[in-house]
């Protein structure tokens, strides 16, 4: 094993946080802070994971901002 051990890679949208329904075939990632709402259970899952001795690294695409529609 490498100097830096484990890693555990994650997207964010739909895995640690909720995704809000646009329609009955799209989601969208929230667009705010507020709209942010963590999944049940990822927390814990995280800490777990830290515990065994992964290193996490939380990944996305965001194609929100390549459409601009966030900043």
């Amino acid at each position: 094993m490498s100097r830096w051990g484990r890693a555990l890679f994650l997207d964010c949208d739909g895995v640690l946080n909720d995704t809000i329904k646009v329609n009955q075939f799209q989601d969208r990632a929230p667009r705010s802070l507020e709209g942010f709402r963590t999944l049940p259970g990822a927390a814990r899952a995280l800490k777990i994971a830290l515990g065994y001795g992964f290193r996490i690294v939380v990944v996305t695409n965001q194609p929100d901002i390549a459409k601009g529609q966030l900043d």
